[in-house]
């Protein structure tokens, strides 16, 4: 699972596949070996850009809810973010621990 925080917006929590695509649309390499991250305030607008695009570069989701809906919680918690210039904090409550041989 991952979570998104802000002190101005509440936790936004995507579980599995979803929560990695959305790390790795924001420029995340790695995501599913990483504990945490953070989005620094200069990043948001940048941010909440690809988020508003990402409707047609990432697949849909398995089941009935589109992609750009699942992104819509996310781009809430990052216009508060922008509005307070704060930074967004991510963990991975599951980061893989494999590594990988060379």
């Amino acid at each position: 699972m991952i979570v998104f925080q802000t002190k101005y917006w509440h936790h936004v929590y995507y579980q599995g596949q979803t929560g990695l695509n959305l790390l790795g649309l924001l420029g995340v390499e790695h995501a599913e070996q990483r504990a945490e991250g953070i989005l620094i305030a200069d990043q948001i607008p940048s941010v909440i850009h690809r988020l508003q695009t990402a409707e047609h570069e990432l697949p849909m989701a398995t089941d009935a809810v589109a992609f750009a809906n699942r992104c819509f919680p996310l781009i809430e918690l990052c216009r508060a973010a922008q509005a307070n210039d704060s930074d967004v904090i991510w963990h991975n409550t599951s980061p893989s621990t494999t590594t990988q041989s060379s």
